[in-house]
């Protein structure tokens, strides 16, 4: 019983805490871009804004990029490149923000991480009798 509520803590743990990193990493780039020297800054992926906690989740998910069902891509052909193309007779609805799923970006790190872990221990890989080795 202790290995599952364990299992189910850290998993809600990971829930809570991916959102807040996410504006925690936007709120720490928006203090190193207001110093004089942060101005030239250039990142390599384009930093969103920080508007506070509650501000920042909202940008994040009815503000920021696109969201909807994925185009299909179509094989060119004689070495032309592929071409994104929606099915014929549905339409197609792309909405403004990425939605939920745009603050837990990187769960499946942490849930494979929880899992490892867990099925280790429960397998008598972590804690084992005997020596270091």
């Amino acid at each position: 019983m202790y290995s599952i509520a364990t299992f189910v803590g850290q998993a809600f743990e990971l829930v809570v805490k991916l959102p807040i990193e996410t504006v925690l990493r936007r709120g720490q780039m928006d203090v190193a871009r207001s110093t004089s020297r942060g101005k030239e800054m250039q990142t390599i992926v384009e930093v969103g804004p920080y508007r506070g906690l509650l501000g920042t989740v909202h940008s994040i998910v009815y503000e920021e990029g696109e969201r909807g069902p994925p185009a299909e891509s179509v094989k060119g052909t004689a070495g032309a490149p592929a071409m994104k193309v929606g099915k014929v007779g549905q339409e197609r609805k792309r909405r403004k923000g990425q939605g939920f799923e745009g603050l837990w970006r990187g769960w499946r790190v942490g849930m494979w991480g929880l899992v490892g872990v867990w099925g280790a221990a429960t397998w008598g890989g972590v804690g084992g009798k005997g020596g270091e080795f």
